[in-house]
């Protein structure tokens, strides 16, 4: 079930469709979050398994770290339950959020993360991140997890009939 699903994220960024494609890779640690943290809340295993197989802030850089599993929970919740991929003002620590299409060909998930500090000493976060390249690290270590978990997604019972014409 994981790997058809990155199938049809590939497909869907390929055909560039973005939101069907961040869609789809934002569900996927709610999954892999199930499989490894059964009993925490959904938020709580959502932000503790991105945060370690995705984030991994041992080897991250410190732009990186304001993608945290936080601010993508709370992009998954914003975009699957009111259909709005923005953050800004829902999101403490981001006053101007934005998603890229852009093709990038370093694989950067964040263009762009900057921190102004005002005249009062305020400071305001800006980010901007690249679809197809969260999508693509998201696939990548669900993937892996996948590959090196499989037997803590026996929660997962179903099958899909595809009738072909």
């Amino acid at each position: 079930m994981i790997n058809k699903l990155i199938n049809e994220i590939d497909t869907a960024l390929k055909n560039e469709l973005y939101l069907v494609a961040l869609n789809s890779a934002l569900i996927l640690p709610d999954i892999c979050g199930k499989a490894e943290y059964k009993t925490d809340n959904i938020k709580e295993r959502y932000t503790n398994w991105y945060n370690t197989y995705v984030v991994n802030y041992k080897t991250t850089n410190v732009s990186d770290e304001a993608l945290t599993g936080e601010v993508v929970y709370d992009l998954r919740c914003s975009l699957l339950h009111q259909g709005d991929p923005n953050l800004n003002k829902k999101h403490k620590t981001i006053d101007s959020f934005e998603l890229t299409t852009k093709n990038n060909n370093y694989n950067i998930l964040i263009d762009m993360f900057v921190c102004s500090i005002h005249e009062d000493k305020s400071k305001t976060y800006s980010c901007n991140i690249n679809i197809q390249s969260l999508c693509n690290e998201i696939c990548k270590k669900a993937k892996l997890y996948y590959e090196q978990n499989r037997q803590k997604f026996n929660f997962i019972n179903y099958t899909i009939n595809e009738y072909k014409r």
